[in-house]
């Protein structure tokens, strides 16, 4: 009796060992789909460009020290080759993969792919760059605004406190006459 008990927990743990397997298959499956209908690859590589540039520029200034051209270009192709080996789609995809299965189910990704497919859905994803971009204009262009607001309040806020520190003329004279 007890073998038997034994053999059927074993029978559902495998069972179920199996369901499990193939659920993240097709939630794999379903993921690499949502990653080529998102246009993953093609955003990332763009990304990655800029993401060179500004490890580039930073670099540049970095640099400036060697005071030396043949060691700046030297370190900088250096730079450029370990950037371009390792920051590949190629290196992160897989990276890319677990992030989207631990942040949607299958469900979900299939109506967020369903969303995508659509016109509406292809809509966005033609004016996202452009989005972002204006996006970020409106953001910097607000903190320029704040940045301003602020020079003005501390130097007014400044002048004030210099008025309060300074005496008024008429109770410096009275003072040196006393």
């Amino acid at each position: 009796m007890k073998k038997v008990i034994a053999g059927l927990i074993l029978a559902v743990l495998l069972s179920f060992n199996q369901n499990l397997m193939a659920s993240e298959e097709t939630h794999r499956k379903t993921t690499e789909e949502l990653i080529k209908v998102l246009k993953v690859e093609e955003m990332e590589n763009q990304g990655f460009e800029q993401l060179k540039q500004m490890f580039m520029d930073q670099t540049d200034q970095m640099l400036m020290s060697l005071q030396d051209d043949a060691k700046i270009n030297a370190a900088k192709e250096k730079y450029i080759g370990i950037l371009n080996k390792e920051l590949t789609w190629t290196n992160l995809k897989s990276k890319y993969m677990e992030l989207y299965m631990e942040l949607f189910t299958e469900e979900e990704m299939k109506g967020i792919m369903a969303f995508y497919k659509s016109p509406a859905g292809q809509k966005f994803m033609e004016k996202t760059p452009d989005l972002m971009d204006r996006s970020m204009q409106i953001g910097e262009k607000t903190v320029s605004e704040i940045m301003l607001r602020i020079g003005s309040d501390d130097n007014e806020k400044g002048g004030k406190d210099q008025q309060k520190n300074e005496m008024p003329k008429d109770k410096m004279h009275m003072q040196r006459n006393k």
